[in-house]
């Protein structure tokens, strides 16, 4: 994972995980003119990320960091099996304007997949930027608009960083291809309550959230 191509990749996923049976005819459902919202993609996250926050993060011995934010939102013309039909995106991005390279990436979209009759809504996560052993990014679709985890995933009841408590995250530890922890932009925490939790940075400090200000 070296790449913004290799993550771009690893998006579609979620909206395209299953595979069509091979030899069975598949029953199509005609979408042609559709338009699928994510209403519920973009309902994960706070108010403050689609209304350019700033955000204060702390490390372990109270120094502050100032990330802002920066939405777009728009409707993708898409195609399935030679039908056209419009679906909701947003890329929302975290930067620091004191470290340009920096930026930590959440991307919702949607799709249709498979015989045309399931629709695929999913988010996006990424940490960056990359480094020589990979990058650290995670990504999970929502079921009944709620998100939904494969087997082996699950949301943290709670934890408690830096005195503060946190609900429902999901902890991502970015690895290589041997399963070693990266150096660097290791680690990602996230919940619905404030977005990002908390990151790792160059120096592989810790840094939490502290509050959003305007």
């Amino acid at each position: 994972m070296k790449n913004l191509l290799f993550v771009f990749l690893v998006f579609q996923i979620f909206i395209s995980c299953k595979e069509d049976i091979i030899g069975v005819e598949q029953p199509i459902l005609d979408i042609e003119g559709s338009y699928i919202r994510i209403d519920e993609v973009k309902d994960y996250l706070p108010d403050e990320y689609f209304n350019e926050s700033r955000i204060i993060y702390v490390d372990s011995i109270g120094n502050e960091r100032i990330l802002n934010t920066n939405a777009g939102e728009s409707v993708e013309q898409l195609k399935f099996k030679d039908m056209n039909y419009k679906s909701d995106k947003f890329v929302v991005s975290l930067y620091d304007e004191l470290q340009l390279d920096f930026n930590i990436t959440i991307s919702g979209n949607a799709g249709y997949i498979n015989d045309g009759l399931t629709i695929s809504k999913g988010i996006l996560f990424w940490l960056m930027p990359f480094n020589q052993r990979g990058s650290t990014l995670t990504f999970f679709n929502f079921k009944e608009g709620k998100p939904y985890l494969y087997p082996g995933r699950s949301f943290i009841d709670s934890i408690d960083l830096y005195s503060n408590t946190f609900y429902k995250v999901l902890k991502v530890i970015g690895k290589d291809n041997n399963q070693k922890r990266h150096p660097i932009y290791s680690e990602l925490i996230l919940n619905s309550d404030v977005g990002i939790v908390a990151f790792r940075d160059k120096n592989d400090d810790l840094w939490v959230f502290d509050r959003f200000i305007e």
